[in-house]
């Protein structure tokens, strides 16, 4: 075995959290500052037809994280595949930014126009209810779509996370317990997985 390197499993484990923050969820819902757990449960204020791209762009970005992850109940994050959470997390967030990065008037010529109808005679009423989660109020068509929607990424190092975490460690690696005691056979076999 190489020295310096370990073995899969003595890997800490790395959990991905994510929470979907929008500016609609906000309005709707000001004490929960647009954030919700999952994309799903996310309330719409603007026409659905309206909205479709932005949606479909956070269900991509959502999509991203559950395929790089596994899901580890009771818990509520997910397990990191790539133990090398340093390179995939910052890939992870360069993908997530990369889906936001456009303005507004990129996804729907007229933005501000279509909003200022969806929302009607409500607009101050509203404005003052997304200010927890939007500072500059409703977006506008020169506002990156990061502004109003976005997809909140946290990775939580098996050391920080729950105390029940460090008890489940074969369970985290997404096995059963290991059938090989530690030594030089079961360095072999986790040179196999990998």
């Amino acid at each position: 075995m190489i020295e310096g390197s370990s073995s899969l499993w003595d890997r800490e484990p790395v959990f991905v959290r994510w929470r979907v923050a929008t500016w609609e969820h906000a309005a709707l819902h000001p004490k929960s500052h647009g954030f919700t757990s999952r994309l799903r449960e996310s309330q719409r204020l603007l026409p659905e037809d309206m909205t479709a791209p932005i949606y479909a762009l956070l269900a991509e970005a959502e999509a991203l994280v559950a395929r790089i992850t596994e899901p580890v109940p009771p818990f509520d994050a997910r397990l990191l595949r790539d133990v090398d959470a340093d390179d995939g997390g910052r890939n992870l967030n360069e993908q997530v930014d990369r889906l936001f990065s456009q303005n507004f008037r990129d996804i729907m010529p007229n933005w501000s126009v279509e909003v200022a109808k969806a929302i009607g005679t409500n607009r101050l009423e509203i404005e003052q209810q997304v200010r927890s989660f939007a500072a500059l109020g409703i977006p506008r068509d020169d506002f990156a779509i990061h502004y109003g929607y976005r997809l909140c990424v946290s990775f939580i190092r098996g050391r920080d996370a729950d105390a029940k975490v460090a008890t489940h460690r074969s369970l985290l690696m997404g096995c059963q317990a290991n059938t090989w005691q530690p030594g030089s056979m079961r360095d072999a076999f986790d040179a196999l997985m990998r």
